[in-house]
């Protein structure tokens, strides 16, 4: 008898445990599912959220509240085009402050056919500017150190200067800047070496555009022309006769316009015009740089610019 009892309570003990196992196995998937189950409350707080980090230019901020949401087949469209969106936007930014601009473009051209919404366009809008300034960034840079090794120290300097005269808030820009900086007095103390006397009209003078063409009309060459015979010559290829060629010029390349700057244009065909960009500063002002000698096609808004040792013209945008 004893036996028995014994055999009935280590069944009921079984029993017990079996029961308290499955229990327990209930309420954990009870609380998965609360897990796993987000509200449309908690998700349109988070797309809410990440359109005001948006509006404010937090974007990784806007894309970690984006990922906190679980995508499923309920999930609105304009969520899940929000979210992958601005993971492509953030994935740029990282991009091209690791200077990998050809993956920055890459992922640039998933946001082509993007229409809405108004933040997240502001966002792309500003980041394909950052893109369009990293280009230019480096194309200076290489600029610099490959004119300065070949003692074309006017081109080196100008493109030094047309560097720094790009927004340092860009990471990749900044940091191009600063490795850059080592080549300034480097630039200067060559220059001033070199540098002819020249009271005036420093940018006149040295211009490949102007001396061109005074050499064309008069078959002399310009070194030995007066100051007023240069500013005449001048005055046919400067800035203000070809102010609406220049503003398209600068809004289709990015190219920036800092004060010492002088512009010469001459146009070559219809829609074709070759602009030579110079600069002097207050420090030195009889010498001349040359920030840049390029093509740009007005009908396409494409531009080249000329390699100062090879002569080729190479594309900018």
């Amino acid at each position: 008898m004893l036996k028995k009892k014994k055999v009935a309570t280590g069944i009921v003990a079984l029993l017990t445990v079996f029961s308290l196992g499955a229990c327990s196995a209930s309420g954990g998937t009870k609380n998965d599912a609360k897990v796993n189950t987000q509200s449309q409350s908690y998700v349109n707080n988070r797309y809410q959220k990440a359109l005001k980090y948006l509006a404010d230019g937090s974007n990784s901020k806007a894309n970690d509240e984006l990922q906190k949401i679980n995508v499923t087949s309920k999930t609105s469209t304009k969520v899940v085009q929000l979210r992958n969106n601005v993971r492509t936007l953030v994935g740029v930014e990282q991009a091209l402050d690791a200077n990998e601009v050809t993956r920055a473009e890459k992922l640039l051209d998933k946001l082509q056919d993007v229409s809405r919404p108004e933040e997240l366009l502001t966002q792309i809008k500003a980041v394909k500017k950052e893109a369009k300034e990293v280009t230019l960034a480096n194309t200076y840079h290489k600029e610099i150190q490959r004119y300065y090794k070949a003692e074309k120290y006017e081109a080196a300097g100008g493109s030094l200067q047309a560097l720094n005269s790009l927004n340092d808030k860009y990471v990749t820009v900044a940091r191009l800047q600063k490795q850059a900086s080592k080549y300034k007095d480097k630039i200067e103390d060559k220059q001033e070496k070199e540098a002819a006397k020249q009271a005036s009209y420093a940018n006149a003078r040295s211009s490949k555009i102007v001396s061109s063409q005074y050499a064309q009309q008069t078959g002399r060459s310009i070194e030995s022309a007066s100051n007023a015979e240069v500013a005449s010559a001048s005055s046919q290829v400067a800035q203000p006769t070809s102010a609406g060629i220049i503003q398209q010029f600068r809004a289709a390349t990015g190219v920036p316009q800092v004060n010492g700057d002088q512009y010469f244009v001459q146009q070559l065909t219809a829609t074709t015009y070759q602009i030579e960009i110079r600069h002097t500063s207050t420090g030195a002002s009889t010498i001349s740089n040359l920030k840049g000698l390029y093509t740009y096609d007005s009908n396409t808004h494409k531009a080249q610019k000329m390699d100062e040792i090879t002569g080729e013209y190479k594309p900018i945008n």
